[in-house]
């Protein structure tokens, strides 16, 4: 879609940086806007103190994430972080003034100056886009602004919605109408929440016509529907995806372990995507030169830069044929016709997109052991991979990064 260079003023791009979802969410509309993605205590103005309360908050992130596979301890500090951010059941009375704890602590954090140094930078723009709670907390107190906020996952908690949603001039982008009935739960009016879709990279889509994605989808299918065509010329593509907190790493170890002998054969080619977590990087990298040292089928995708890595994924999802990761906001790429199979998942967030990916057939939980190849060949045998990326392509929302310019453009009349 053409916007003006009038509107394109008028509009800044800021999240935080809590793993790669919030980032993912909003990095394609740095083309569509023109406007480089303000990071939350990076690049954002904010002063040291605020800078502090963020990279705290990312350490503390990180941290709980990868502590988890502890014994012990790690259960519980786990539970203690589940507790914090964690969504009610579907079937639960949210009221629309009810509070959480972590509404409360956001609030002092928020009272405290968080989100100043963003304000300041909104001065000369009318519009926001965030995909992240804080910004829309802070600013629904502070301003009149408008705020459009992308979730990034299929289901919310309280955190995410002011504590009278009716009284702020926030507006939700939804990426599935499970994540829609949850803010109507939470009050907010449904003329002020839109189903967007998850954004997605024009690269990987096309435009409103979608043709690149009906492109890639088509090619994926061929192989999935004809699983004994797959061969050293023809061979399956998986792609084990690092979350950016780093956890669940030693998976994809594991996976290029078990799927040695059809690596090698040149049946499957395996990327393991680091991300850009050094350590993991290193790694990945010191395990092929042990492991697989000569091979053309293992290969190590990791950058230094956030921009780099999503040009690096964008390029791999557009030809890989399964996706393995944790049910992060990846789980809605599965709109592309990928399937996907899922690790355990870290938080509420991701068990609640386990739940959904399952609910609409377009991914499976993963199987780890000594039979992880003979499982993999089955499902594909019996087409049950091919069954999820037809669940994926027809059941997701793929045009988002165009939406989301048509909506602000309503706006604005």
């Amino acid at each position: 879609m053409n916007i003006s260079i009038e509107s394109k003023n008028k509009v800044l791009i800021a999240t935080a940086e809590m793993g790669f979802g919030h980032l993912r969410a909003l990095y394609p509309l740095e083309e569509t806007f023109e406007s480089k993605l303000i990071v939350l205590g990076q690049n954002d103005g904010s002063n040291p103190f605020e800078k502090r309360i963020w990279k705290i908050s990312l350490t503390l992130y990180e941290s709980i994430s990868r502590f988890k596979k502890f014994p012990i301890l790690g259960p519980i500090v786990y539970s203690m972080m589940n507790g914090l951010l964690a969504i009610p059941h579907p079937e639960s009375r949210a009221t629309k003034i009810e509070k959480s704890f972590a509404y409360w602590l956001l609030e002092r954090f928020i009272w405290l100056g968080l989100c100043k140094g963003l304000q300041k930078k909104l001065k000369s723009r009318q519009y926001l886009i965030t995909s992240f709670y804080a910004p829309v907390i802070a600013l629904s107190k502070r301003t009149d602004l408008t705020v459009f906020c992308q979730i990034c996952d299929s289901d919310l908690s309280r955190v995410w919605v002011a504590k009278n949603p009716v009284k702020n001039n926030t507006q939700y982008l939804a990426p599935c109408t499970k994540a829609v009935e949850r803010l109507l739960k939470y009050g907010v009016q449904r003329s002020r929440i839109h189903l967007t879709g998850f954004p997605f990279e024009h690269k990987l889509v096309g435009g409103y016509s979608q043709e690149i994605a009906l492109k890639n989808y088509k090619k994926r299918m061929q192989l999935l529907e004809n699983p004994y065509n797959i061969s050293p010329d023809t061979p399956l593509e998986i792609a084990y995806i690092v979350g950016g907190a780093g956890a669940y790493s030693d998976i994809g170890i594991q996976i290029a372990n078990l799927l040695k002998d059809e690596i090698e054969e040149g049946l499957i080619i395996l990327h393991l995507v680091a991300g850009i977590k050094t350590d993991v990087i290193c790694s990945y990298s010191n395990f092929k030169q042990t492991r697989f040292p000569e091979s053309k089928n293992l290969n190590i995708l990791g950058s230094s830069t956030l921009h780099d890595y999503f040009n690096q994924f964008n390029e791999l999802i557009s030809h890989v044929h399964i996706l393995w990761t944790n049910p992060s906001e990846l789980v809605f790429y599965s709109a592309l016709g990928i399937p996907i199979i899922m690790t355990d998942p870290l938080g509420p967030q991701e068990e609640a997109n386990r739940n959904w990916l399952l609910e609409i057939g377009a991914g499976t939980s993963q199987y780890l052991s000594k039979y992880t190849n003979f499982w993999l060949m089955n499902r594909l045998n019996t087409k049950e991979f091919s069954r999820m990326a037809f669940a994926g392509w027809n059941k997701g929302i793929r045009t988002a990064s165009y939406r989301i310019p048509e909506i602000i453009a309503m706006n604005e009349n």
